[in-house]
């Protein structure tokens, strides 16, 4: 079970006593646990690099190693302890000698410091990872200019607050990450509170350490919960999914019924800011559309939202009779023209719009049903009709390295949108899929519903004659 406790947020690494004691001491204080390393070559490093870590003090001379050594030492031990898929990550240099000239280094060098030096070596070996850090420096004195013990962990504790505490934008993201972790704290205190209420009842003997009987009955809960969601797909293979499926639905539950702190709430002064046109600066607007309106697909099973590519055009007609493309022509707007254009800048997709709570009666459901669509390029976007059958995600979606949606239809250069058309219905045996799709991604819930909702009441729309 330890394991699941390996998560610090907060790490130190320094290897005198005189300086990581009042450190530790300080955040202690503070309330912050951390994960002290010393930096040394036998276990001095975890095993592995931490992807969690939010904030690192580091010392840059680890071991007594001085000049081009001591840097090379400390950068090894940064990238052995600190993920390059971390991030923001800010990283307060803490060491006595950080603003000191390198004494083996000739003047006109560009690291003109201790720190300098450190930040320069830790580039050329993080490469583009680099950036995802905020470096800070923080002074620390030496030993003989330092006050008494309790006051210098007083100072410390000062000095780590002062130097955090401007920077709202990582503030505010810390927050929300403490808010999702408190609402998961709440589920699982409610969890806890069931479980006691169901050892009460059943008058369960308790056990020399007296947990035994709780521990039984939050599996059973658990059991309960796994086995409601999955009904009859509930299985070794999926009950883990159904019960986390649960989980976060009731954290979510949490999330949205939360007391927003004081300090989160008093953001909102800059968060109201105007955004001029160009703000922010620099943003892919598309790569952030990738994110906020898809997520990985999670397997092979058909599950809502989920959009496959057709890889084989020709058996998908073969399936269904239908006509790749016809449906290019009847998602496009007049004129040979805008068609060959479309043509050329557009894939076959499908997406799977079976309702969720229909999803778990894999014994009843005989069938997915899928409603086939065009990926289309940003620049054939404006070919696409925009009402009657067709329903069109124009939001351009932009490549990025988390969603393997956007690595097989859009990169950063080349960009997406999506249009369905309600009149290319597929319909596929729900046991197998068939070899020519293959899932990429899956759109958010909300953005299915809004898909499903809309394919809904044109298949609701009637006609009658009257004279």
């Amino acid at each position: 079970m330890i394991e699941q406790l390996t998560s610090p947020s907060v790490c130190l690494i320094d290897d005198e006593a005189e300086d990581y004691g009042p450190m530790l001491k300080a955040l202690f204080r503070l309330g912050v646990a951390c994960i002290h390393f010393t930096g040394s070559s036998h276990k001095g490093t975890p095993k592995k690099p931490l992807a969690d870590l939010q904030l690192v003090f580091m010392d840059l001379h680890l071991q007594g190693s001085m000049g081009k050594t001591a840097t090379a030492h400390a950068v090894n031990v940064f990238t052995k302890t600190v993920s390059p898929k971390a991030g923001p990550v800010v990283v307060v240099i803490w060491s006595k000698y950080a603003n000191d000239p390198p004494h083996d280094l000739p003047p006109e060098d560009e690291a003109t410091t201790e720190v300098g030096r450190f930040k320069t070596a830790l580039k050329e070996t993080m490469g583009d990872a680099y950036d995802r850090l905020i470096m800070l420096v923080m002074p620390k004195p030496h030993r003989n200019q330092r006050p008494a013990n309790d006051r210098w962990v007083r100072d410390v504790a000062n000095g780590v607050k002062q130097i955090l505490g401007q920077r709202a934008g990582i503030g505010l993201l810390w927050s929300w990450e403490k808010m999702a972790k408190d609402a998961a704290g709440s589920v699982c205190g409610i969890l806890t509170t069931l479980a006691l209420g169901m050892a009460r009842a059943s008058n369960a003997p308790a056990t020399d350490d007296g947990g035994e009987p709780l521990n039984e009955n939050i599996k059973q809960l658990m059991k309960l919960l796994a086995q409601s969601q999955g009904a009859s797909d509930c299985s070794p293979k999926t009950a883990a999914r159904y019960l986390i499926m649960t989980m976060n639905q009731l954290a979510q539950d949490q999330l949205e019924h939360f007391v927003i702190p004081k300090k989160v709430d008093e953001q909102g002064a800059w968060l109201s800011n105007a955004l001029n046109a160009n703000e922010p600066p620099g943003l892919d607007r598309a790569e952030l559309n990738a994110m906020l309106l898809s997520t990985q697909s999670t397997g092979q099973d058909f599950k809502p939202g989920t959009v496959y590519e057709v890889e084989n055009a020709s058996a998908w007609e073969r399936h269904t009779g239908l006509s790749l493309e016809e449906l290019r022509f009847d998602c496009c707007v007049k004129g040979a023209t805008a068609l060959a254009e479309l043509t050329a800048n557009s894939t076959l997709v499908l997406v799977e719009l079976t309702p969720s709570c229909d999803y778990a009666h894999v014994g009843k459901r005989k069938t997915s049903v899928l409603m086939a669509g065009l990926a289309v390029n940003e620049a054939a976007l404006r070919h696409i009709k925009t009402a009657g059958t067709t329903k069109i995600i124009p939001q351009p979606i932009g490549g990025n390295q988390r969603n393997p949606l956007t690595n097989r239809f859009a990169t950063p250069q080349k960009k997406i949108g999506f249009v369905f058309c309600s009149m290319y219905p597929t319909v596929l045996p729900l046991k197998k899929q068939p070899k020519w799709i293959k899932p990429m991604a899956r759109l958010r819930e909300t953005v299915a519903m809004d898909v499903r909702y809309w394919a809904s009441s044109q298949a609701a729309r009637v006609g009658y004659l009257s004279v």
